[in-house]
This record gives C-alpha cells, structure tokens and sequence, in this order.
C-alpha cells in the first residue's frame, strides 16, 4: 500500500490523478476510495476480471485468460474477411502461438496466390479457414499464472528453445524455479513464430535463422 500511496503522490504532484485502482489483495483495495476502484471488482467474485493490454486478469485467481469472440460464419470468405479477423486476434506474449502460426502459413498462401481481396479464397484454404474459426472458442480456456516468480523460490533458470520446419520456426523461453521446499516448477514465459520465406531454404538453415531469432528474443526478454 506504501508503493501505491507513493505513486499517487508523485503523480498528483503533476497533477495526473490515478483512478481506478485493482489487485488481488482485498486489504489494498479496501483501503482505496470506492470511487477510486474498479468496477470490475466491486462485487469480487470467481469470475471477477479486469481487461489488461487486450489480455483479461483474474484478479481472484490472479490468472491471464485469453477472450476471442465468436465471428459469425460468413457467405463468402474473403481475404479481407480473414484479414479482418486475424488482427483482432491479440497476444502480446506468444500463448496463442501453436494456433496463430497456422494463420500466418494460411496469409502467406493467399499471398502467393495474389488472391484478390474481395473475392473468395480457394476451396483447400476455405476450409482450413472454417477449421480454424469453429475452434476459436478453444482458445477462450487458455489461462496462465500472472505471476512468474511465485514465493519460496530459492533458484530460477530461464531456459530458450527454438526449431523450425519447411512452413514456419519458432523460439520459446520457459522459466525453471526451484521451491524452498525442494519442488520444481516450469512456465511459459513467451513464444514466438515466423513463417518460412516463400524461397525455397534448406532445413538446416532454417534451424540457423530459428537461432539467430531466439538470441533476439531472449536478448529482448
């Protein structure tokens, strides 16, 4: 509570007010103004959540879910219908990879085909569209731990991977804790894909630009 007393004050003295304050802790929130809370805990419940950077918080069990709606089947499916979906699609962290990968390879199809944008995609991709879009409400159960470094960790490790295949690579980084009480734990942390260029690129080179792609990411992360 000194923390967030501390940043009102800094904050007030430039005369920029915060408001709408959330936690996971009910002390804290109980000593905020009830106008200064957010409406989404005022009645805090299993399913009570907060909207954070397109990602929804669980503030109860203090989780990250994923909220993709459901698109309405359309008559003709376009490239600028698919085009449309996709970018509403968030996820800042790479979660949603192993699925969002499959959309990539399907734009990079359309592309090379030079598919116009508002005429219908052919039959194979059509159907890999429709495949994808009946199982968006999949992607709604994906949930994962906000906090990375629970209590009682006593070592973490922070491992990377990364592959590639003739259609896409990709690079992951997990983080290992060791538990004072002798457990392990591992996390995603964060994923990444790209997909393969167009020009044909032999698998062990591939497997290069997977690599040169992890140490980026891992230098950023």
């Amino acid at each position: 509570m000194a923390k967030c007393n501390e940043i009102y004050a800094i904050l007030k003295s430039a005369s920029l007010f915060l408001r709408k304050w959330i936690s996971n802790c009910p002390q804290i929130v109980s000593d905020f103004k009830q106008s200064d809370i957010s409406n989404s805990i005022l009645d805090i419940g299993e399913q009570d959540s907060c909207r954070t950077l397109g990602v929804q918080w669980l503030n109860q069990s203090d989780n990250l879910r994923y909220t993709i709606k459901q698109f309405s089947v359309q008559p003709s499916i376009t490239k600028r219908y698919i085009l449309s979906i996709i970018s509403q699609i968030y996820d800042p962290s790479g979660l949603l990879s192993p699925s969002i990968i499959l959309l990539k390879i399907l734009i990079q199809k359309l592309w090379s085909l030079r598919t116009p944008w508002d005429i219908t995609v052919p039959p194979e991709i059509e159907k890999t569209w429709l495949q994808f879009q009946n199982s968006l409400s999949r992607l709604n159960k994906v949930t994962t731990p906000r906090n990375a470094f629970p209590k009682g960790n006593i070592l973490t490790d922070i491992h990377c991977f990364c592959d590639a295949s003739k259609n896409a690579y990709a690079t992951c980084i997990y983080l290992r804790s060791v538990h004072s009480s002798g457990e392990y734990s591992v996390q995603l942390l964060c994923a990444k894909t790209k997909v393969s260029p167009l020009k044909m690129i032999t698998i062990p080179k591939l497997e290069l630009c997977a690599c040169l792609f992890r140490s980026k990411i891992n230098y950023c992360s």
